[in-house]
């Protein structure tokens, strides 16, 4: 059972550029707000440490993304000619690599590589943000997004990155806390999905918890 004590409360800025360094972490979120306001605060805190920023989200989430760094002063169409900030939609990456309904190992590393290709021109960190595997996920295709996370976790080996996934907690139906340990298993930590984000958030080690 998870209990208040298992989980750490962190700077936000210091778990993206300490805490999560060559991390894969994941968020179960309750809701759009607290899972956009930290997707804001990763892709923001990528910009002020002269980090590369990839994004791979759905289209209303790259859209919502699009209003925030607007709103927070942020020139994003800059920021993509200078090659500070690669915008993609999940699905049409997806279908660079999905072969009968399973990710193909061959095609995601092939597709995954050029992304990130384009992202080391600058010589700067790289962190991502991937929400593929949440669209195969509510698609019903467990086994799919359990593989996809498996082949992220061994991309993750040979490129030194923070990556960061979500999923949102109405694709877990009541009763189903095998099926959110089995998705955590894959992530070295986790964030709370009720904190309402602003200067801190709560994490917690996968390691520790199992």
């Amino acid at each position: 059972m998870i209990t208040s004590k298992d989980w750490q409360r962190c700077k936000t800025q210091t778990f993206w550029k300490e805490k999560a360094a060559c991390s894969h972490v994941v968020q179960i979120y309750e809701n759009e707000e607290t899972f956009l306001s930290l997707l804001e605060g990763f892709v923001t805190d990528g910009f002020t440490n002269d980090e590369t920023v990839i994004l791979i989200a759905t289209e209303a989430h790259l859209s919502a993304m699009a209003l925030r760094l607007q709103t927070a002063g942020f020139n994003t169409k800059a920021l993509e000619v200078q090659g500070k900030f690669m915008a993609f939609n999940a699905e049409e990456v997806l279908a660079k690599f999905m072969v009968n309904d399973w990710p193909d190992y061959s095609l995601f590393m092939q597709t995954i590589s050029s992304i990130f290709g384009q992202a080391r021109k600058n010589k700067q960190p790289v962190r991502a943000f991937g929400e593929m595997v949440a669209v195969l996920w509510e698609q019903g295709k467990t086994g799919s997004t359990i593989m996809l996370e498996q082949l992220w976790n061994m991309f993750c080996e040979k490129e030194p990155f923070s990556l960061f996934c979500a999923y949102p907690k109405s694709a877990f139906p009541e009763g189903s806390d095998v099926s959110l340990q089995n998705i955590c298993k894959h992530h070295s930590k986790v964030i709370s999905g009720t904190q309402p984000v602003a200067s801190d958030l709560l994490y917690r080690e996968v390691a520790q918890l199992n």
